[in-house]
């Protein structure tokens, strides 16, 4: 499987939240603690050690298999009308294989993330920017403009990733998103399965049209891109 580019979004006005000891670009721990605050004690051990960063290491990678990718109907006409800025699939397929690089942005606390899934028709790579806004909110923003607030939650064996709302940006510029504009609920879930091993279950439901997307997959974090 090919290695992702390296390049990052413009994260906009996030501001430069770093905790004593650590420093941008050295770390993507930090922003799960910045995030999750007090909470971050009760993050289970082995997801933690996942997202840590060996020393020399310049990207955390996970690889696997994305066992099922489906969505409604109207979910391949929102993929679609979506399709010049690669937020969402609109495909249909079994056995999808996957790869997940993350890496710290330099210059401020965040992640820049990039997907790649192996379609048996095409690879879908999408990539986007998750900072701290200026008002403490974890953001995340996708190219073409736009953007969601997610709030983290805990189970004994999971990290949760909720969108609270959704937004458009352009540069600094942020105007906030109806909620009917909005493509729905996202909920991804990371759930610990051992040591080397974790699932992912990504839906996405709209209040009015139901379930369009679910995705649900078994990887392991692999070697990543060394620093130069």
């Amino acid at each position: 499987m090919n290695t992702v580019a390296t390049g990052t979004l413009d994260a906009g006005a996030a501001p430069e939240v770093v905790a004593a000891g650590a420093a941008p670009g050295q770390d993507l721990l930090q922003l799960l603690r910045e995030a999750l605050g007090a909470r971050f004690g009760r993050l289970h051990p082995q997801i933690r050690d996942r997202f840590a960063l060996a020393t020399g290491e310049a990207t955390a990678a996970y690889v696997g298999v994305m066992q099922v990718v489906t969505r409604s109907r109207l979910g391949w006409l929102l993929a679609r009308l979506l399709r010049p800025v690669r937020v969402l699939p609109h495909q249909r397929q079994v056995d999808v294989g996957f790869r997940f690089d993350v890496r710290p942005l330099e210059n401020r606390l965040g992640w820049d993330k990039c997907r790649r899934y192996e379609f048996a028709d095409e690879v879908f790579e999408f990539r986007s920017n998750m900072v701290l806004d200026a008002q403490g909110r974890l953001a995340e923003r996708f190219a073409g403009g736009l953007g969601m607030y997610i709030d983290l939650a805990l189970g004994p064996d999971r990290l949760m990733f909720l969108d609270r709302g959704y937004f458009l940006h352009l540069g600094r510029h942020v105007m906030a998103l109806p909620a009917w504009l909005g493509p729905g609920r996202f909920r991804l879930v990371h759930r610990n399965l051992d040591a080397d091993r974790f699932e992912v279950v990504i839906d996405i439901h709209h209040p009015w049209f139901g379930h369009l997307f679910h995705q649900r997959g078994e990887f392991a974090r692999v070697a990543g891109e060394r620093a130069s």
